[in-house]
């Protein structure tokens, strides 16, 4: 036991600290200090990075798609978001992660994704003699934001040679052909 002696006024008193009053107040220090604060609770960025890859993978099979890169630490804060980058068929793609409650989340490519086949048959689809050939670039894949074009060039059954384009006409990737004979 320690013995502590303080002065009240001019008279003096000895005062018994008992261990656990010392030990209550080294930890509320402790506390005070901040020490064994954790911060505030992170997001499994890991979790949603495998997730995002996995779904990519799904919906463009037969795509090479690179490793998502996102931030290594995000706070788990529902509406928050963040974004990450990949690539897909070598196009670079952006994507906005949106961090939801019981951390669940949602995310979504801020391009539409529009592949090389994809723009040749839409050109195909369009045309008023069927052509006997399609070329929309040597791009596997482009990353377009609404209103995003891809020139094309194709050749009639006639022969007759045009220039169609290809474009993102709204959020959901639907694609118009304009100069489509």
């Amino acid at each position: 036991m320690r013995w502590m002696s303080t002065r009240l006024g001019s008279s003096s008193r000895a005062t018994r600290m008992a261990p656990c009053a010392l030990a209550a107040l080294v930890v509320l220090v402790a506390v005070a200090a901040g020490c064994g604060d954790s911060g505030p609770a992170l997001f499994d960025v890991t979790a949603a990075r495998k997730g995002i890859q996995a779904e990519l993978g799904t919906s463009y099979p037969g795509l090479v798609i690179a490793p998502l890169h996102c931030p290594k630490k995000v706070v788990d804060k529902p509406a928050k978001g963040f974004n990450c980058t990949t690539t897909i068929g070598g196009a670079p793609l952006p994507v906005r992660v949106t961090i939801g409650k019981k951390h669940k989340y949602s995310f979504d490519t801020t391009g539409m994704i529009v592949t090389k086949q994809q723009a040749e048959q839409a050109v195909g689809a369009r045309t008023t003699l069927p052509p006997t050939a399609v070329d929309c670039g040597p791009a596997l894949v482009q990353v377009l934001a609404v209103g995003g074009q891809i020139s094309c060039t194709a050749t009639l059954s006639d022969g007759a040679k045009i220039t169609p384009v290809v474009q993102v006409t709204d959020a959901a990737g639907h694609l118009n052909v304009e100069n489509a004979a």
